[in-house]
């Protein structure tokens, strides 16, 4: 009886050690970095903008829209072992054409230079995994989230100053390895949620209608966070 239960205290025992032995081990550090090609689609900033005259104050609604563009950039990625790792991106890109609505009298101006914009973001990100031993070259998939500054630097004609915006990145990540050791295609979608300011694009409003009613005009805009999707694709390099 007594060497029945030792048997079966040892065999309880041992379950642990061989379930550990038998877990995916973790993916070990590592550092990774992609040049990538991206686009930047239109964003559309929409609010309330308040004209003020002699006359008086009038509320109207406005929408904004700056058309996309190509958008290169590199990112760095450094992993911890594990899920988890943090990285950096650098981006530029060119805007299109841009154009700005109102509900007021009919009045639509256009504005048909674009800007340049930087994006420079960092996050944390994390990597979804799946687990199979079925196929050769398993793709990958990663989560991540940080902050952002985005640079605008709007063309002369518009007669606004370059600015900073903070925003918030949020992407999505797939990735699939290549023959090469150490390289894998990554396609990417990401959201900046930015708080774009409206104060000098206000002031050209007001002087744009001010011109196409006759008489002086101040506008303020108002509004929330503005979404910029981008989609992009790269080379990642893991050393």
């Amino acid at each position: 009886m007594k060497r029945r239960m030792l048997v079966a205290l040892a065999i309880a025992l041992s379950c642990p050690v061989v379930a550990v032995a038998q877990e995916e081990p973790s993916p070990p550090a590592r550092l990774t970095i992609m040049p990538f090609l991206g686009y930047a689609f239109t964003y559309t900033q929409k609010g309330t903008v308040h004209f003020t005259d002699v006359r008086g104050t009038y509320a109207a609604d406005y929408e904004r829209q700056v058309e996309g563009g190509v958008m290169p950039g590199v990112d760095v990625e450094l992993r911890a072992p594990g899920r988890f790792g943090l990285s950096a991106a650098l981006a530029y890109n060119h805007r299109g054409n841009e154009t700005l609505s109102t509900d007021f009298v009919d009045v639509a101006p256009l504005y048909s230079s674009g800007a340049a914009m930087w994006f420079l973001r960092g996050a944390v990100t994390m990597e979804l995994r799946e687990d199979s031993d079925m196929r050769l070259a398993q793709p990958t998939a990663e989560l991540r989230v940080g902050p952002a500054i985005l640079r605008e630097s709007p063309d002369a004609y518009t007669g606004r100053s370059a600015y900073n915006a903070l925003a918030i990145n949020a992407g999505a990540s797939a990735e699939l390895p290549l023959p090469w050791k150490g390289f894998a295609a990554r396609g990417t979608f990401e959201d900046y949620m930015a708080f774009l300011p409206t104060g000098d694009v206000g002031v050209q409003l007001g002087m744009d209608v001010s011109t196409q009613i006759g008489r002086p005009v101040a506008a303020q805009l108002s509004g929330g966070a503005t979404h910029l999707y981008v989609a992009q694709v790269g080379v990642a390099y893991h050393f």
